[in-house]
C-alpha cells in the first residue's frame, strides 16, 4: 500500500501555451480561421512569455520509515459536549527540494510571500491512488541541524475542523446573507406575524425591552386597553435557526442536510435578534450608484465599481488644493446613516435627521478609494450630486475655485430590516457549535463542503452492523471500565432578566438548568450553551405569555443570544399600535421554551421544569430527548470499553463509518475512536458496548388538535417507509403522504362531541396511533 499526501498551494505557472490556445479557440468560435498558433507562441516566449498564479495539488514527500496515523472519532466519552472528526498525529517530513518548494522555505522568515503558518491549507490523503480522507494541512515546526534544514512537522485536520476554519473569527453579524430572509419593516407586517397563525422566517416574540406589560389592571401598562397598547416598535425580530444555518451555508459555500433539520423541533426554533437597547430600524445599506465614469487630475469616478478615487491634492511645482463634495437630498426630513468606506474599510459614519446633508473629501481626509453606503429608517427616494473643485494658484490663473467633475443620480431605499445590524454578539463557530450541543447533533462530511447534521441516536441507527471479528490480530480482548462522570451539569448563560433572577433567588439555581447525578464515583462535567434561556410569564387566566429584557431594577439590558420556540397561536384580546392606528387584536403568536411537535410538548429547558404556559411539568426536555439514551447506554452497569487491534482490508477500512456498530465475537459495540497506522494498516480501536435495540422505533401515540390540518410524523429508517391506514372508523384521516424521513397525515376536523382515534402502519409494521381532541 502506498500512502500519498497532497496539499493545495499557489504556484507561478508558465501559461503561455494555454493563453494562445484559448485565443485560438475564441477566434474559431467566432467563425474565424487561426493558422499561426506556433508563430504567436514563439513570439510571446521571445518576449518573456506569460505566467499566472494557479492552485494545484502537490504531493508531499515522506521519509521511508515515517509512521502516519489517523485518529477518527465523532463523539468521545472523554468530552461528550464536543463533536470530533479525523485528525492525524503530527508527523515529520523531509526538508528536501520538493517539500522546500511546497512550504516555500518556511523556516526562513526573511523571505517575502512565504508559506502562511496562520492558515490551514486544503488537501487530502490517498492510498494506492484511492481517495481516503479530505481535510486541511497545517505546518507546525521546522528543524535545522548543523546550519542545514532537516525536516518539517505537519498535521492533518479532518472535515469538521475544516468547517470551523471556514468560519474563521467571523461574528454572526458578518453573515450578510442573513438579509436573504428579511422583511419590510412596517407596523402592518409586524401585526400580521402576531396574528396570522403561520410561522414565518421572521417573527416578533412578545418580549419587552422598555416596560412591564400588564393585563386587566387598568394601568397605563395594561395591554388590554387602548392606552397600554403594545407599539410595534417595542418588538425586536426573531429569525428561524434553520434560516440562520441556511445563511451560513450560503456565505461559506456549504450545504447542510439531515432529517433533523426538517424536524419541527428544529424548524420551529428561533433566535431573538437584539443587540441594542432600542430598536430603531434602518434599511440594509445600499451603495450609492454613480452614473458616469470620468476623471481629472485630482479625482476619478468609476461607474462600474461605484468608487470615487482621490488621486492627489498636490501638483508640483504649484500648490493645488482640491476637494470632492457628495450631497444627498431626501423628499422630506429623514433619519439616515451614511457609511463611508476608504480602501475597503469603514472610515466614518454620519447619522442624522435632515432633508439634505453633504460629505466632503479633501486633503485632511487623504487620498484613497472611497465608497458610500446609505441607510434610512423608512422607505424613501433620494437624489445625489457629486462635484469636485480645485483652487489653482498657477501663474495666470484667476486664483478662484474651479469646477471639476460633476454628476447627479437618484436612488430608492426600502424599509427592509437589516438583520445583520441586529444579530446577537456571538461568533459564527460558537453559534453553530452551541446548536450542535443543544440538540446533541453530530456533523460529518465526505468532502469538506457537504455536511450532514443528525441527532446522535438517530445517527447510530443509520449506521450498519458489521462483524469484524475475523480481522482482530490479538488473541486477547482487553476490557476496561469506562471512566464515568459523577455529575453532569447542563447550563445556559446566566440571564439578567427580572423573571429569571426572581426564579434564581427562590430556587437557588438558574431556570432551565439541570444537574444529573450518576450512581458512581468520578469527576464532574459541565455542558454550557452560549445562549440565554429567557423565562416567560403567562398572564392570569389569559392564553398569552410575555418575557422581559429588563433587569431587576427595570433597566434595559442586552442579553446573550436567546433561543426560543414558537408554541402556537391563541385567541386573546389585546391592543396593538401598528404606527397608523391602535387596533384590537384577537390572536397572538406565543413564544417561549415549549413547542408542540409530533403531538408531544417539548421544551428547550435542560431539565423538567413547570411550563410557564401549561403550568405543568414538561418531561420532554433537552436532556431527556437528546442525551438520556446515549448516557444511559454509556454508563450502564454492563457497559465496558473494549480495546482491540485489528487489520482491516483497505476497502473495509475505506467504507467504515463512525456510526457503524461493530460486532466482535458475540457482542456489539459503538466506536469511541480508532487510530490507524496507514503504513501497516493496523488499527487500535476503542469500542463501547452497545445495548441499543436493533430495530427502528417509529411506533407511538400522537395527540393532535380538533382542527383540519396536516401533521408531519418524523421517522427513522435506512430505507423510506410506506404507510397505510390500519384503523379509522370515524373518517379522521383524509390522506397519507410518504417521505424519506417522515409521513404526512392530513386529518379532517373533529365535529363530534368526543375525541377519536385512528392508526396507521408502515411496511416495517411500525404503528402510529393518532388521538384527535374534541
Amino acid at each position: 500500500m502506498i500512502v500519498s499526501l497532497y496539499i493545495y498551494t499557489n504556484s507561478l505557472v508558465d501559461d503561455t501555451a494555454y493563453k494562445v490556445s484559448s485565443f485560438e479557440n475564441r477566434v474559431i468560435d467566432d467563425g474565424g480561421i487561426f493558422e499561426s498558433n506556433q508563430c504567436l507562441l514563439d513570439d510571446l516566449r521571445s518576449l518573456g512569455g506569460s505566467t499566472g498564479i494557479y492552485t494545484n495539488a502537490k504531493r508531499i514527500d515522506l521519509f521511508d520509515d515515517e509512521k502516519i496515523s489517523i485518529t477518527s472519532s465523532i463523539q468521545n466519552i472523554n468530552d461528550i459536549s464536543k463533536v470530533f472528526t479525523d485528525y492525524s498525529q503530527t508527523f515529520t517530513i523531509p526538508a528536501n527540494n520538493i517539500n522546500n518548494s511546497i512550504f516555500r522555505h518556511w523556516y526562513e522568515n526573511s523571505l517575502e510571500d512565504g508559506f502562511d503558518q496562520r492558515i490551514r491549507y486544503d488537501g487530502y490523503i490517498e492510498i494506492d491512488t484511492q481517495l481516503f480522507r479530505v481535510g486541511k494541512w497545517q505546518i507546525e515546526s521546522a528543524t535545522i541541524k548543523n546550519n542545514q534544514i532537516e525536516n518539517y512537522k505537519i498535521t492533518f485536520y479532518g472535515d469538521l475542523s475544516s468547517l470551523m476554519d471556514k468560519f474563521k473569527e467571523d461574528n454572526l453579524k458578518d453573515v450578510e446573507t442573513l438579509n436573504d430572509y428579511t422583511i419590510d419593516y412596517t407596523g402592518a407586517n409586524v401585526q400580521s406575524r402576531l396574528t396570522s397563525g403561520v410561522t414565518e422566517d421572521v417573527m416578533f416574540p412578545l418580549i419587552s425591552s422598555d416596560r412591564v406589560w400588564q393585563y386587566g389592571d387598568a394601568t397605563s401598562e395594561d395591554i388590554s386597553t387602548v392606552g397600554g397598547a403594545i407599539n410595534y416598535t417595542e418588538l425586536f425580530p426573531a429569525l428561524k435557526i434553520k434560516r440562520i444555518f441556511d445563511a451560513i451555508a450560503t456565505k461559506y459555500d456549504l450545504t447542510f442536510n439531515g432529517s433533523f433539520l426538517n424536524n419541527e423541533l428544529f424548524t420551529e426554533a428561533y433566535c431573538w435578534f437584539k443587540n441594542k437597547d432600542i430598536f430603531n430600524n434602518y434599511s440594509q445599506p445600499q451603495k450609492i450608484n454613480f452614473t458616469t465614469t470620468e476623471t481629472d487630475n485630482f479625482f476619478n469616478v468609476d461607474a462600474t465599481t461605484d468608487e470615487l478615487t482621490a488621486i492627489t491634492f498636490f501638483e508640483d511645482p504649484f500648490f493645488i488644493n482640491a476637494y470632492a463634495e457628495l450631497q444627498i437630498f431626501f423628499p422630506s426630513t429623514t433619519n439616515y446613516i451614511l457609511k463611508v468606506y476608504k480602501n475597503g474599510s469603514e472610515y466614518t459614519s454620519l447619522q442624522g435627521n435632515l432633508s439634505s446633508f453633504n460629505f466632503i473629501i479633501d486633503q485632511t481626509i487623504g487620498e484613497g478609494v472611497y465608497e458610500f453606503y446609505l441607510q434610512t429608517s423608512e422607505s424613501t427616494t433620494y437624489t445625489y450630486n457629486l462635484d469636485t473643485f480645485y483652487f489653482d494658484t498657477e501663474p495666470g490663473s484667476p486664483n478662484i475655485w474651479q469646477s471639476g467633475l460633476s454628476q447627479s443620480g437618484i436612488g430608492s431605499l426600502s424599509s427592509n430590516i437589516d438583520l445583520t445590524a441586529l444579530a446577537p454578539e456571538i461568533k459564527v463557530k460558537d453559534f453553530f457549535s452551541g446548536i450542535l450541543k443543544m440538540f446533541n447533533l453530530t456533523a460529518f462530511s465526505t468532502n469538506g463542503t457537504d455536511f450532514t447534521l443528525e441527532q446522535l441516536e438517530n445517527w447510530y441507527y443509520l449506521g450498519d452492523i458489521k462483524d469484524l471479528t475475523q480481522y482482530t490480530i490479538t488473541d486477547n480482548l482487553d476490557f476496561n471500565r469506562i471512566k464515568p462522570y459523577k455529575k453532569i451539569d447542563f447550563n445556559y448563560e446566566k440571564s439578567e432578566s427580572i423573571l429569571n433572577r426572581n426564579f434564581g433567588d427562590v430556587n437557588s439555581r438558574e431556570y432551565g438548568s439541570l444537574s444529573y447525578t450518576f450512581n458512581n464515583d468520578g469527576a464532574d462535567y459541565t455542558i454550557k450553551l452560549p445562549f440565554e434561556n429567557l423565562l416567560f410569564s403567562k398572564f392570569t387566566d389569559q392564553p398569552m405569555q410575555v418575557a422581559y429584557s429588563l433587569k431587576t431594577d427595570f433597566q434595559k439590558y442586552i442579553p446573550k443570544p436567546v433561543i426560543l420556540y414558537y408554541l402556537k397561536n391563541d385567541e386573546v384580546s389585546y391592543y396593538f399600535n401598528n404606527g397608523t392606528s391602535t387596533v384590537n387584536l384577537t390572536s397572538v403568536a406565543n413564544f417561549g421554551q415549549d413547542n408542540i411537535a409530533n403531538g408531544l410538548i417539548n421544551t428547550l429547558n435542560w431539565g423538567v421544569e413547570i411550563s410557564s404556559y401549561y403550568l405543568t411539568p414538561i418531561n420532554n426536555s433537552l436532556f431527556n430527548n437528546y442525551y438520556l439514551n446515549y448516557l444511559s447506554n454509556l454508563y450502564s452497569l454492563k457497559s465496558r470499553m473494549l480495546k482491540v487491534k485489528m487489520r482491516l482490508p483497505y476497502l473495509e477500512l475505506l467504507n467504515l463509518k463512525l456510526n457503524d456498530r461493530i460486532v466482535i465475537r458475540d457482542k456489539r459495540y459503538i466506536i469511541n475512536q480508532y487510530t490507524t497506522d496507514l503504513t501497516t494498516f493496523e488499527s487500535d480501536f476503542e469500542l463501547i458496548q452497545d445495548f441499543r435495540p436493533l430495530e427502528y422505533r417509529n411506533s407511538g401515540t400522537k395527540r393532535i388538535s380538533s382542527s383540519e390540518d396536516n401533521y408531519d410524523f418524523y421517522t427513522n429508517s435506512k430505507e423510506p417507509l410506506t404507510w397505510t391506514i390500519l384503523s379509522d372508523v370515524d373518517g379522521m384521516i383524509a390522506s397519507i403522504t410518504d417521505y424519506s424521513d417522515k409521513v404526512n397525515v392530513a386529518v379532517n376536523r373533529n365535529l363530534g362531541v368526543s375525541s377519536r382515534i385512528a392508526s396507521i402502519v408502515s411496511n416495517n409494521n411500525d404503528t402510529i396511533i393518532i388521538e384527535q381532541e374534541v
